[in-house]
């Protein structure tokens, strides 16, 4: 997994690393169909192939796809979908990805007295 950091325009370090949604669920639906007449011979399944382990969700585009997190120790962004060849970009492409990003999460600083 690419890792980066970075510093914005108040000194802040950032993190910066690729989500890719790989063991989430990304089918819109269920793709099994109803047979218009039931199977009637022996069941060749033993159980449920597919693994049960982790949660399962959908995501929906352009989740879907990955995306790209940008953590300081104040807030948290989010920027779908992952910008190619954003491992090799320099310090003011990065930011330019980095302003363009959503916030998901503020953390309050507690003020020492």
């Amino acid at each position: 997994m690419p890792y980066r950091t970075f510093a914005d325009e108040q000194g802040r370090s950032w993190e910066i690393w690729d989500v890719r949604p790989e063991r989430i669920e990304r089918r819109g639906a269920e793709r099994r169909q109803e047979q218009p007449t039931p199977w009637t011979g022996l069941e060749r399944r033993v159980s449920d192939r597919r693994p049960k382990r982790g949660m399962r969700m959908r995501l929906t585009h352009p989740l879907s796809e990955g995306w790209l997190v940008f953590k300081s120790d104040e807030e948290k962004r989010r920027l779908s979908p992952i910008p190619a060849n954003w491992e090799s970009l320099r310090g003011q492409y990065l930011r330019a990805l980095w302003e363009k990003a959503e916030v998901i999460e503020t953390r309050v600083r507690e003020q020492s007295a």
